[in-house]
């Protein structure tokens, strides 16, 4: 929290331009049965706590579910949410094997006319329903104050690391007792990602060739992939408000 304010503050004092930033959190249908985004945590869904999220993101000025699927699309239009745009989007781009860059093309097709050209565009995952909306800002607020291209939210992983060749492990060179900054292992966790609209437009990709990356704290990472996964979390937010 004290990382986030210290940056935010100094793009505030350094920076004075704001510009249009979207916000894009895009839901797959994932299965007949049920949809993971409307799994119910206390009194909201997955979708719920992760536009809530992004509402309270202060360099947001623009926030836009994409899906395919049709019972988020419902739940969404019938709670009638303010200050976002669901959009049911085509399932030949929503596949697995499609990459996400397809539906950005798809939306600043779309939308572009409607909110203006976005500067920065991030992507908010719906998986982490104990994420901090402040690392949203500081996703944004990295981009700016390191001149860099595109962001990502990451943890370290402090472990030894071993891949297997044929012959069984080999260690990674990062296997060290002693480790300085650059020989750091970081993952991609935390459902959040940002990157500059004149590089996707220059290249086509969301990850440019200038990249920074924002820590985040073991609650917001934690990802709701399983049954399990649910349990504990639902466990944890349950605890804190005894």
């Amino acid at each position: 929290k004290t990382r986030c304010d210290i940056i935010r503050k100094e793009v505030e004092k350094n920076y004075s331009k704001k510009g249009t930033n979207w916000c894009i959190i895009p839901v797959r249908k994932d299965s007949d049965q049920g949809a993971l985004s409307l799994t119910q945590i206390g009194d909201q869904s997955l979708i719920e706590i992760a536009l809530s999220q992004a509402l309270r993101a202060t360099q947001v000025n623009q926030v836009i579910i994409t899906t395919n699927d049709r019972r988020v699309y419902d739940h969404i239009i019938k709670n009638k949410f303010d200050n976002v745009k669901i959009d049911l989007r085509p399932d030949d781009i929503s596949l697995p094997n499609v990459p996400i860059e397809n539906t950005i093309d798809y939306l600043l097709n779309k939308y572009v006319s409607e909110f203006g050209k976005p500067e920065i565009i991030a992507i908010a995952n719906y998986e982490y329903p104990l994420r901090d909306p402040a690392y949203i800002d500081k996703l944004i607020d990295v981009i700016t104050l390191f001149n860099a291209e595109s962001s990502f939210s990451v943890i370290e992983r402090k472990g030894n690391l071993f891949k297997h060749e044929g012959n069984g492990l080999t260690g990674f060179s990062t296997n060290k007792k002693l480790r300085l900054e650059r020989d750091v292992i970081y993952e991609d966790l935390g459902g959040l990602h940002a990157f500059k609209m004149d590089v996707f437009e220059r290249t086509g990709n969301t990850a440019g060739a200038i990249s920074t990356h924002i820590l985040m704290d073991q609650a917001s990472s934690m990802k709701v992939a399983t049954e399990f996964d649910l349990n504990i979390i639902k466990a944890l937010i349950k605890s804190k408000n005894e």
